[in-house]
């Protein structure tokens, strides 16, 4: 499994969680320290699978400027 980023509002480190949500297994990243819960600040995303969850974490803006 793809190792998290830290945090990109704090720095700290995250876990993945997974949860049911409208009947379904989800699984979504989340600071261990702020609460940061993905793309918006406390908004969770939800996502099928725990590499996509893992994914969406670890994209920054900055990965593709040069």
């Amino acid at each position: 499994m793809n190792k998290l980023k830290p945090c990109p509002f704090c720095g700290c480190d995250a876990e993945l969680s997974s949860e049911k949500f409208d009947g379904k297994e989800t699984s979504y990243v989340v600071c261990k320290h702020c609460g940061s819960q993905g793309e918006f600040f406390f908004v969770s995303p939800r996502y099928a699978s725990a590499i996509r969850a893992i994914e969406a974490w670890n994209r920054r803006v900055n990965d593709e400027c040069v």
